[in-house]
């Protein structure tokens, strides 16, 4: 997790602002914090390989790609990053749910 979060404002352009709710699909919310408030705008799921090939680590991008879809009722981009700490190696996709 903590890898991701770093990561996240250098890759998205947004910080990681608030943990989510567990059972949502996704891990955190990304944005900015304002005199408003927290201002949402893109959600962030993580997964950690300790070690794993490519094959590896493309499955658990489709996987965890998949389960930010259950969150449909948000119209925010997500991000996935999927750590593999042998390498080590950071893959990182956005997805927008519709």
């Amino acid at each position: 997790m903590a890898v991701a979060m770093s990561l996240a404002e250098r890759e998205t352009g947004q910080s990681v602002i608030r943990q989510s709710h567990v059972g949502t699909g996704f891990d955190f919310w990304l944005g900015n914090i304002s005199s408003e408030g927290l201002m949402e705008s893109a959600i962030l799921e993580v997964s950690g390989i300790r070690q794993g090939n490519d094959g590896v680590v493309e499955a658990r991008m489709r996987e965890k790609l998949q389960q930010t879809r259950r969150s449909l009722n948000l119209t925010l981009p997500a991000y996935v990053m999927v750590v593999e700490f042998g390498r080590p190696l950071v893959e990182v996709r956005r997805d927008v749910i519709y």
